[in-house]
């Protein structure tokens, strides 16, 4: 999907104000190809959340912010292009919905862009909460920093040898 920057910047505005009254979101950010090209096939949202998070509240940010897209396409004209099937809330351009409490754990590089490359959506009321959350992701960054390199050095090996998804053990 294209959109100029005008519609983009209308969008982002009815993020904030989505979110601005979401309780469960701590603070939000937009990143990946919405905010970083012309084109794009989805739209990336990371949200930190409240302690514990909670599927249901996971699963009704990503119904609300599917709806919040779908019903902008559609107000906007952008419905005959884009959205295949009008009463279906999931036939648009997709909102991916990124959960980012345990991420600089689990993925400390995407992690690091997200928090790099992205568009603010909500600020932490705690400031002090978001950059210890910064600083958490970097320092995750850092220091698995070499073992990323040398698991990409292995599979760029395999790949070279053209034994990617082959089992290293015998059966």
């Amino acid at each position: 999907m294209t959109l100029d920057e005008a519609p983009k910047n209308e969008l982002l505005d009815r993020f904030r104000q989505y979110f601005e009254t979401c309780e469960p979101v701590v603070f939000s950010y937009a990143f990946g190809s919405f905010i970083n090209s012309a084109q794009f096939r989805d739209i990336d949202i990371g949200v930190y959340l409240v302690e514990p998070v909670k599927l249901q509240v996971i699963g009704r940010l990503q119904y609300e912010l599917q709806d919040l897209v779908d019903t902008f396409l559609m107000n906007n004209n952008y419905v005959s292009e884009y959205i295949v099937d009008p009463m279906d809330p999931f036939s648009g351009v997709p909102v991916d919905v990124v959960v980012m409490n345990d991420l600089p754990d689990v993925n400390p590089e995407l992690s690091q862009d997200i928090l790099n490359d992205s568009i603010c959506l909500k600020q932490a009321v705690d400031e002090d909460l978001q950059l210890t959350y910064r600083l958490r992701s970097l320092h995750q960054f850092e220091d698995t920093r070499y073992l990323r390199a040398l698991s990409e050095g292995a599979l760029r090996k395999r790949l070279k040898e053209k034994r990617f998804g082959d089992r290293n053990y015998e059966s």
